[in-house]
Parts: structure tokens; C-alpha cells; sequence
């Protein structure tokens, strides 16, 4: 039983080592690629935290519609938006001049009207989030920092993730926008706006065991950063612009082996 005890011992060090040089790693490396990250604390229940924001906070439509100009997926998005609330939060579904007009009731008090004029409809855009999930490996806790930066040093970059939802196998999507929303009410809520993959039907000539082949969806969807996992890494089977067939990368580390296998 001592000689048990004693590896059982020398394993908990050696994990608790591993555990503290990935966390300084993790920290070193969120230094080194953003000098200006900007990281929001967010709440202790989440398992996300959105860094690097863009720009001031805004009115969503007047955001959908300077932005739509230069990018599709933000075409009519308040719309969008509020649709998505009225299907998945009906509790905090708005009327239409909701995000501009705000309503004085007799038993408000000023900072509670100054809370509602700040908070009433304002959006705030981040190019980075940092996900936490509990590793397959070992049920210890893992993160990713992903990023979505159309200029980050000089190129655009639009990381993966894994998708939290109730459809067989494994759900991914591409990262386009991070969205923080003020809701009416006061509620705080963060979407993403991803481009979804679906199961391509092409194959590759050489086709090997575990071989997963998915097609980018070039039209954007709505979904709530709660259900973001974790990052994914997905590779253009050729180098053209618009490819949209990608292969699913479950090598990247054994974590993402197992939930694409398992």
C-alpha cells in the first residue's frame, strides 16, 4: 500500500507541475499575441471572456447598418437579432423603438434612469474570446484563446470552434463577430455570429480512417456564446480563396480526439 500511495503522490505532483506550466504558458502567450488585450471579466459562472473590443459601444442598428455595407453577415442584423430573442428569449423579446426611446416611470430613481439610458440597446464588439471547458483526458480544466480579427498582425484570422448542441457527432463553426447586447430589461447577453459546416460530399482520392470532410456555410447564423465549447481546427483542402470543403483536424490534441471519436 506505501508503494501505491507513493506513485499516487508522485503522479498528483507531476499533474500540478503540468497544470502550472500550462497555465503560465497560457498567460505567456495571450502577452505575446496581443500586447493591447483588453480582457472582460466577466461573471464566475461563465465558462467565456471577451477580450480585445472593438470600437465604442453602439446602437445595434445603427452597428448593422454601418457595417453592412462592408460585410454581408451584418445586413440587417438587428432584425436578426431580435428575432433570434423572441424565439430563444421570449421573456426579453423588444418592440421596435425599444432601442431608442426610453420610458420615465414616477418610481425611478435617477441612477436608475442613467443606468437605463446607458445599458438601453448599446452593443459592444470583441475580436477575441477565451473558452474554458473540462478536458476528456484527465476532467481537468482546459482553455482556448480564439480570435476573430480581420487584421491581426496584417492577416485575417477567424478561428473554430466546437458547437454545444443536441445533433449526433460533432458541430462546428467559424467565428465572424463576438457580440455583447444590453438588453431593455438590463440582461447583459453575448452572441456569436458563426458560419456554420455541414458534411461536404467531397471526398478525397486517398481516403483514410477517420477522414471528415465539412463544407463552410457562407451565410452567417446567430448563436449564443454559451453553447461555444471549445477551438476547433478545420484545413482548407486546397489553397484557393473560396474554398469551402475543410478537413476536420481531430489530431490537434487528444482532448478534441476523443469527442470527434468517442
Amino acid at each position: 500500500m506505501s508503494v501505491i500511495d507513493e506513485k499516487q503522490e508522485a503522479i498528483a505532483c507531476i499533474r500540478m507541475a503540468v497544470d502550472n506550466n500550462d497555465l503560465a504558458q497560457l498567460n505567456s502567450d495571450a502577452s505575446d499575441d496581443d500586447v493591447d488585450l483588453e480582457v472582460d471579466p466577466g461573471s464566475e459562472s461563465q465558462h467565456w471572456q471577451l477580450g480585445s473590443p472593438e470600437g465604442k459601444k453602439s446602437n445595434l442598428r445603427v452597428m448593422s447598418a454601418e457595417l453592412g455595407n462592408e460585410r454581408e453577415e451584418y445586413r440587417c442584423l438587428d432584425e436578426r437579432v431580435r428575432d433570434f430573442i423572441a424565439c430563444h428569449m421570449p421573456e426579453e423579446a423588444m418592440r421596435y423603438e425599444e432601442d431608442i426611446h426610453v420610458s420615465l416611470f414616477t418610481d425611478f430613481t435617477r441612477e436608475q434612469f442613467i443606468h437605463s439610458v446607458l445599458f438601453i440597446a448599446q452593443v459592444q464588439r470583441y475580436k477575441c474570446i477565451t473558452l474554458k471547458y473540462q478536458s476528456k483526458v484527465d476532467w481537468t480544466e482546459a482553455s482556448d484563446i480564439l480570435r476573430c480579427n480581420s487584421d491581426f498582425h496584417d492577416r485575417p484570422r477567424f478561428d473554430c470552434v466546437v458547437i454545444h448542441d443536441d445533433a449526433p457527432g460533432i458541430t462546428c463553426a467559424r467565428l465572424q463577430s463576438l457580440i455583447r447586447c444590453w438588453l431593455p430589461s438590463g440582461k447583459v447577453v453575448d452572441f456569436a455570429l458563426i458560419h456554420g459546416f455541414t458534411h461536404s460530399g467531397w471526398k478525397p482520392r486517398t481516403l483514410w480512417k477517420g477522414c471528415r470532410v465539412l463544407d463552410e456555410d457562407k451565410r452567417s447564423s446567430i448563436v449564443r456564446i454559451d453553447y461555444l465549447l471549445r477551438g476547433a481546427l478545420l484545413c482548407p483542402v486546397s489553397g484557393q480563396d473560396d474554398e469551402r470543403a475543410h478537413y476536420l483536424i481531430d489530431t490537434v490534441d487528444p482532448d478534441m480526439f476523443l469527442r470527434v471519436n468517442y
